[in-house]
């Protein structure tokens, strides 16, 4: 069923997105003003998004809604967050690694990427957000300090196994490969 009110803002969201191929958004304080009306379209958006997650849109207004060329119920945060993600694993893929410092592109990815290992020790992470995170490959929540202690301790592990199979420490000028790799 609905509302008169509900309609007319649906009518005029449709209009809008004939008008400029997209959707309105909740603006910042600063273009608020200017831009009231559209402002309060795009916190109906969010509304609708919000109602729906709950149950609270009957299936007319359901289907009115999808009707909508490029409707997501999703919000836009999410939406964005997809984007940045596809971003990362272009990377990976080109790069062969995760991002490491705050430099250009990659400065900009390696700060998404440590904010959300921050959201995820917070208990802030969605779920489905985390499992994408988790399908990368090589992916862990550890922080580069643990990764390195990891490392430490895997080398100091594969040290002491040498000298108690071989009764000596690794030699840099071995012919081992082994031998050497575990001296430097």
């Amino acid at each position: 069923i609905h509302t008169y009110k509900w309609l007319y803002n649906f009518k005029l969201v449709e209009a809008f997105v004939k008008a400029n191929n997209k959707f309105p958004t909740q603006m910042r304080k600063a273009l608020r003003e200017k831009n009231r009306g559209i402002n309060k379209l795009g916190h109906w958006c969010n509304l609708q998004r919000h109602n729906y997650k709950f149950k609270k849109l009957a299936p007319a207004q359901i289907d009115k809604l999808e009707s909508l060329p490029g409707w997501l119920w999703n919000d836009l945060w999410t939406h964005k967050w997809l984007k940045i993600f596809v971003l990362l694993q272009e990377f990976i893929a080109r790069n062969n690694r995760f991002p490491e410092n705050y430099i250009g592109e990659e400065g900009q990815l390696y700060s998404w990427f440590l904010n959300q290992k921050t959201k995820y020790r917070e208990g802030k992470l969605p779920a489905e957000e985390i499992d994408l995170l988790e399908s990368l490959p090589g992916f862990s929540w550890k922080s580069a300090k643990e990764k390195i202690k990891d490392r430490w301790s895997k080398c100091l592990k594969d040290v002491k196994k040498f000298v108690k199979d071989n009764g000596k420490f690794p030699v840099i000028a071995s012919e081992d490969v082994e031998e050497r790799n575990l001296a430097t």
